[in-house]
């Protein structure tokens, strides 16, 4: 294997020595499931970075990364596989160097792609867990329905200032992503161009009611124009009162189909109704309290490390 110095210690000796201050976290037998699992990533910036070197370093044995872009100046301030030497290059590439650097047996594929309707299925099939850390709300919306259909567990994480973070877990059986965003448009396809851009319209709603609870109209200005990312969660968390950032965290994440600016909390009461009817089944947030396979155990490890900036 290439990857590998000379020298190196055998596979199985690496990876247990590797892995072993995992012990008491999870047992040999869940440690096994995880270096038997694999995890797609989708985007790898802010968020998928990061997670995409956790997973190398808590023992994943398969990763798989997808991002279209490549590392500019202002991705520094807050993307862990951004470095200086890296500016320029596509991020799947120094993501895949990243990992490898930590586990040169790791199993990866890291490819330079955007996600859609087209591929989504083929990139997600054989995973046992998907994390989506993508910036666009129609591809959120792609991946985590076709996780569902497949029958993939799926992760999703993102972060808006000022100081509004998301993470969720999305079990086949569970709650839908659309059904917990109240999205529109639930089983259409985003071919539709007019459905696709009410969804997305969703996010820019959000930057605005965040210029309401403190962040720059100038960032919001450019994030809906297309020229500004998210902004890391921690920069303004100072600057807004606690009871604001209540109302943040109440309100951020809800949309709404008429109007775009609209954060009634509507979506959270249907939320809370069908975790309710689930938890009378005897369903927990995580399926089955029952249910120890190798893609709950491999979702369970990675919500334990979470990051929450885009």
């Amino acid at each position: 294997m290439s990857d590998v110095p000379d020298g190196f210690p055998d596979p199985d000796d690496f990876y247990w020595e590797l892995v072993k201050k995992n012990v008491g976290v999870y047992s040999k037998e869940e440690q096994q499931r995880l270096r038997d699992s694999y995890v797609v990533i989708f985007g790898l910036g802010g968020v998928g970075g990061i997670q995409a070197i956790l997973c190398a370093r808590m023992g994943i044995g398969h990763v798989s990364g997808v991002d279209p872009d490549e590392f500019e100046i202002s991705n520094l301030n807050r993307q862990m596989v951004a470095t200086a030497s890296n500016l320029g290059k596509d991020k799947a590439v120094a993501a895949e160097e990243a990992v490898k650097a930590i586990n040169p047996y790791i199993s990866t594929h890291f490819i330079k792609a955007s996600v859609d309707e087209d591929n989504v299925v083929s990139l997600i099939e054989g995973a046992d867990v998907v994390i989506e850390a993508v910036d666009d709300m129609p591809s959120r919306v792609i991946i985590h329905r076709t996780a569902r259909e497949l029958g993939v567990p799926s992760v999703g994480m993102s972060g808006s200032p000022p100081n509004r973070g998301f993470v969720s877990s999305f079990f086949p059986a569970g709650v839908a992503y659309e059904d917990i965003l109240n999205l529109p448009g639930k089983g259409q396809k985003l071919t539709d161009l007019q459905l696709r851009q009410r969804i997305a319209d969703i996010k820019k709603a959000r930057a605005w009611y965040s210029v309401k609870a403190g962040a720059p109209r100038e960032w919001a200005e450019d994030f809906c124009a297309g020229k500004a990312g998210s902004m890391p969660i921690s920069v303004r968390t100072g600057a807004v009162h606690a009871s604001r950032r209540s109302n943040v965290a109440r309100a951020g994440s809800t949309a709404s189909e008429s109007r775009s600016m609209n954060c009634a909390s509507a979506p959270w009461r249907i939320a809370r109704q069908k975790f309710s009817s689930m938890r009378r089944r005897g369903w927990s947030w995580a399926g089955k309290p029952s249910s120890r396979s190798r893609a709950a155990c491999a979702t369970q490890a990675t919500m334990s490390s979470v990051s929450a900036s885009d």
